[in-house]
């Protein structure tokens, strides 16, 4: 009887995306219309195909174990409230360098909703309101509550934002090295002039190019006057933390990276 002819061997690209299937009716950002792998993928699937299934699986592993070691959670408000665990997207979105370096000329406005991602309670609530009743649009807020927490949640996909609102000057530069936030287009931003002179090219961002300046502020102390003595917290400025010994378990500081 003759022999049944070999099949050739899946390639490890095959294999690993044997079980993917598009949604249909929705494009589908990894494969095209024939089911071919999008060349700005092409790099990442041929990498992730070699790595054995057992260090995907420690790297996914680890990728959950920082979200809990950082404390990152949420809560489902008007249920029962309790932390849960941040979902984590753990395949990035990759988008060609060509799409993401400038956004058009002359757009047209999207329909919203506009979505904002800023710290709790830094918005008025009216301010909102008279935005939406103004140019037609509707706004969804997100918020946070450290810097930390934002550039976790933006990196990971876990909030998707068209304005990333008080975003912190010492970590702008992981958000444009890691390609979460995009350059601006300044000719939608007409009033960047109204903005102070120095501030239109901050050392964190020359030529802000991906940020806008919209305060500035400093960081202080606040502590008791009749425990401490004011003249002393002016001689020690910074040090009066750390001098501080005989309130030990009173003294605290926001858990942040900035602080």
């Amino acid at each position: 009887m003759p022999s049944a002819k070999a099949q050739p061997a899946a390639s490890p690209v095959a294999r690993l995306l044997a079980g993917y299937r598009p949604l249909p009716g929705v494009a589908d950002e990894l494969v095209d219309a024939a089911g071919q792998v999008r060349p700005v993928w092409r790099g990442f699937v041929d990498y992730l195909a070699k790595m054995p299934a057992v260090e995907v699986k420690r790297r996914l592993e680890q990728g959950d174990q920082y979200l809990r070691d950082a404390g990152v959670f949420f809560r489902q408000y008007g249920e029962d409230e309790t932390e849960r665990a941040w979902p984590l997207s753990h395949i990035p979105v990759l988008i060609h360098e060509t799409e993401w370096k400038t956004i058009a000329d002359g757009l047209q406005p999207e329909k919203g909703p506009l979505r904002v991602f800023n710290y709790d309670s830094y918005v008025n609530p009216d301010v909102i309101a008279d935005f939406e009743s103004q140019f037609g649009v509707k706004v969804e807020l997100t918020t946070f509550t450290t810097d930390t927490e934002a550039v976790t949640k933006l990196a990971s996909k876990a909030v998707l934002a068209d304005v990333h609102h008080s975003m912190a000057s010492t970590s702008i530069d992981r958000l444009i090295a890691g390609g979460v936030i995009q350059p601006l287009n300044k000719t939608y931003i007409p009033n960047l002039s109204n903005v102070l002179g120095p501030l239109q090219d901050p050392w964190y961002d020359k030529g802000s190019a991906y940020s806008v300046a919209y305060n500035y502020f400093g960081t202080g102390i606040g502590y008791r006057a009749d425990r401490i003595d004011p003249a002393q917290v002016e001689k020690d400025g910074w040090n009066t933390l750390w001098n501080a010994t005989q309130f030990k378990g009173e003294v605290s500081v926001l858990d942040d990276e900035r602080e």
